[in-house]
C-alpha cells in the first residue's frame, strides 16, 4: 500500500499501527494528512513514528519519512513495543535522533 501511494505521487505522513485495519487483508486508512509529494510540507503526526528530520526545523515529508514510520511499525510487531519512549516533543525528538533502538533480549548476542 505504501509502495503504491507513492507510485502515485502520494506521501501518508502518518503511518501508525492504529492506521492499518485488520480484515480479510491488511488496509491503510487514515489518509487525513496524506498529501501530493510536491506539497509535502509536514503539518504533524505521531511523535513515536515521526522520522528525525520532521522535528524542530521543519524539513518537507518524503517517501522516506513514510518508510521510517513503517520501520517503527516493524520494530513494534517484532518486538512488542515501541523502540523509543517519551513524555515530550524534544524528548521524542532527542530519541529519534539520538538513541539506537533498543536490542530485544531475545536477539543480543550473548
Amino acid at each position: 500500500a505504501i509502495d503504491r501511494l507513492h507510485e502515485e505521487g502520494l506521501l501518508h505522513r502518518d503511518l501508525k499501527v492504529a492506521n492499518v485495519f485488520l480484515a480479510d487483508v491488511p488496509k491503510l486508512v487514515d489518509f487525513g494528512l496524506a498529501c501530493l509529494c510536491e506539497d509535502a510540507a509536514f503539518e504533524g503526526g505521531t511523535p513515536a513514528y515521526m522520522a528525525p528530520e520532521l522535528f524542530g526545523v521543519s524539513q518537507p515529508a518524503t517517501a522516506a519519512t513514510d518508510l521510517y514510520a513503517f520501520g517503527v511499525m516493524l520494530f513494534i510487531a517484532l518486538t512488542g513495543s515501541k523502540p523509543f519512549a517519551a513524555r515530550t516533543l524534544p524528548a521524542w525528538e532527542k530519541a529519534h535522533r539520538e538513541t539506537p533502538p533498543p536490542l530485544p533480549s531475545r536477539m543480543n548476542p550473548q
